[in-house]
């Protein structure tokens, strides 16, 4: 039997477990479906946006942007004999790379020659051309750069399905050659000078190496994505520096003369438009108030893919390294079986429901250091994995428990009353030892019964009607004992011991709910009279004592035998008050007073009871009764009724 117990209640670990890694075989199921990417591109997001705050600018990398006062004085579409003039004063500061994000596929006069010139004479200058999904939509670099193609770069940009940028590509191949970015060129015009050059990577050529950087290419289920397009050589963008981590000056200053001169020397420098009304902006991950997005202009956009290349090349920012498929599964799973452990110490909903955030909190905060360090750690089916097996988990223990309970339940209704196996299961946790349950010390309330002149009674009746009218009096008495918070101990005959303040809830008022019970007894008890009158059955009378104190609680018994009950010298005393009697020594035993049922009906209480009943009762003093085994005697109290 014990054995079957502990089975029952050692059960839920292992279903946890199981549960747990079912669960994690959904989450990474929903996963690789794509049902948690939106919450994942949301947390990459705001992961972005806290790693890259406490980066410092990129001092090789400079914006010369357009913005609207630009447009308007230069008389936008920007004709080329003011382009030129343009790149030359940057050309004249001596920088190492100039990115050139206008398109200019075919000429602007006036000055179309002097811009051709200043193009023709310098390795510097990177255009850009873009390849669109058919020829028809492809833009030519300018005319004087067609026999350089290693100073002509792409500009597309890559955007998710929520349409945000996340993400920049290396190489686009239109099914002729190979082409590359034009934040790759600008970036490698820079790191020329250090002797970096592109090459295939050692251990798998298929990868890129630049320099002290391998850059493996996105595959569609990276990092955040589910099945996303995968095409051309992508890497993932870490925005490092935030939203304005270039030093950037307008056309206006660098036609003016107003650059410091050492603005340009040594660095990468990006020219393109920052002005709003010229659509060359995109969403970024740097997000602003109920979802909105801080848009970033293509300029920008380069510049950032450019900056990370050359400290990736020189090793000073490592790429995003991503966990893979199994890994990352694995991952998943411990934190669905953590999540299922956890519910199984859910005592409390409020102490569950902490540990539950705390827990979230903690996966999340796990894959936010993660990231700090360039590993990313999928956040969202961290915390769905964790949040979603343990209430799986908290479900399935609640049937679980109703059922074990069931179990359980039967098992105890052979020792114990229903109210008291109710207690037994509140308290299983400490109440399974040896096949036994833990006694424990309580303060309770003891209530005996008594039929007075039972003996005269039994005599007169057949055992068939004796046995038929005791158990519809003990019945009774027994739903009046319930009804009240208390448990019947046991029946001794025609007596009955109860105990109030075992039940839960109900330990504060115990002595209340006693004496409440014991004035509820004698109303039913006159109810049965007048229904035994009327059948020719005698009517009776009862005594009953009451005392309050502390008892110990629990099991005596061994084998096939086992009994739950109270034992302690509170027993004894209520025993005592009900069976007094006036030669006993207690003075005004049964005082006279028609309005007082104490000669039919007597409710002895102690001192200890007395004190906690205040005003609610008529009581009357009986007297000191001298107990064996007390030095003191003890004061006894009888209750008429209520006050």
């Amino acid at each position: 039997m014990a054995g079957r117990l502990r089975q029952l209640l050692e059960a839920p670990l292992l279903a946890a477990l199981l549960l747990g890694l079912a669960c994690a075989a959904l989450v990474i199921g929903v996963r690789a479906a794509g049902g948690l990417q939106f919450l994942e591109l949301y947390a990459w997001d705001l992961l972005v946006q806290l790693r890259s705050s406490g980066v410092a600018r990129d001092p090789r990398v400079v914006l010369v942007a357009a913005d609207e006062a630009d447009l308007e004085r230069l008389d936008w579409p920007l004709a080329d004999g003011v382009l030129a003039e343009l790149l030359a004063a940057i050309l004249a500061r001596e920088p190492r790379a100039v990115a050139l994000d206008l398109y200019r596929g075919r000429p602007r006069p006036p000055g179309s020659e002097r811009l051709d010139a200043v193009l023709a004479g310098s390795r510097k200058v990177y255009a850009v051309a873009k390849f669109g999904a058919s020829p028809g939509a492809s833009v030519a670099a300018p005319p004087a750069l067609a026999q350089r193609p290693a100073q002509v770069g792409f500009a597309d940009v890559v955007e998710d399905y929520d349409g945000v940028v996340r993400k920049g590509l290396l190489f686009l191949d239109d099914g002729k050659t190979v082409l590359q970015s034009l934040a790759l060129r600008a970036a490698l015009g820079y790191l020329a000078a250090d002797g970096v050059r592109p090459a295939a990577d050692a251990a798998n050529p298929e990868h890129l190496r630049l320099g002290r950087a391998t850059l493996r290419p996105l595959e569609p289920d990276d990092g955040p994505y589910a099945s996303a397009d995968a095409a051309g050589y992508q890497f993932l963008l870490d925005f490092a520096g935030g939203r304005q981590p270039f030093a950037t000056f307008t056309f206006g200053q660098v036609l003016g003369g107003r650059v410091p001169p050492e603005a340009f020397r040594e660095r990468i420098v990006l020219v393109g438009v920052a002005a709003r009304s010229v659509k060359d902006f995109f969403a970024s991950p740097f997000r602003e108030g109920r979802g909105a997005v801080e848009p970033m202009h293509g300029v920008a956009l380069h510049a950032h893919a450019a900056s990370q290349l050359v400290r990736m090349a020189r090793g000073e920012t490592v790429p995003m390294r991503l966990p893979g498929r199994w890994p990352e599964a694995a991952w998943i799973a411990a934190w669905c079986v953590a999540g299922a452990l956890l519910a199984l110490l859910r005592d409390r909903a409020a102490a569950l429901a902490a540990l539950a955030a705390g827990g979230a909190l903690a996966g999340a905060g796990a894959a936010a250091l993660a990231f700090q360090h360039s590993l990313w750690l999928p956040v969202a089916s961290t915390v769905a994995a964790w949040l979603f097996s343990a209430a799986v988990v908290t479900a399935w223990l609640r049937a679980h428990e109703s059922r074990q309970r069931g179990v359980l339940m039967q098992i105890f209704s052979r020792y114990v009353s229903r109210p008291l196996a109710d207690d037994i299961w509140r308290n299983r946790a400490e109440l399974l030892e040896h096949g036994r349950f833990r006694p424990r010390r309580v303060e309770a309330t003891v209530l005996f019964s008594d039929i007075k002149g039972f003996t005269g009674i039994s005599e007169k009746l057949d055992p068939q009607a004796l046995m038929d009218w005791l158990s519809e009096y003990l019945g009774a008495m027994a739903e009046v004992v319930q009804a009240h918070g208390g448990v019947v101990d046991k029946f001794i005959g025609d007596a009955v011991m109860a105990v109030f303040g075992l039940r839960a809830g109900r330990s504060a008022d115990h002595p209340v709910a006693a004496v409440d019970c014991a004035l509820a007894m004698r109303a039913a008890l006159e109810r049965l009279n007048a229904g035994w009158r009327s059948r020719g059955l005698p009517p009776i009378g009862f005594r009953v004592g009451i005392h309050t104190g502390e008892l110990a609680y629990g099991t005596v018994g061994s084998g096939q035998r086992v009994e739950s009950t109270v034992i302690g010298d509170s027993v004894n005393i209520a025993s005592r008050l009900e069976s007094l009697k006036q030669e006993d020594g207690a003075m005004k035993l049964d005082p006279v007073d028609p309005e007082d049922p104490g000669s039919a009906y007597r409710i002895l209480v102690s001192a200890d009871t007395r004190a906690r009943l205040g005003s609610r009762y008529r009581v009357w003093e009986v007297g000191g009764v001298e107990l064996k085994g007390k030095t003191e005697p003890l004061q006894v109290y009888g209750v008429r009724g209520l006050a």
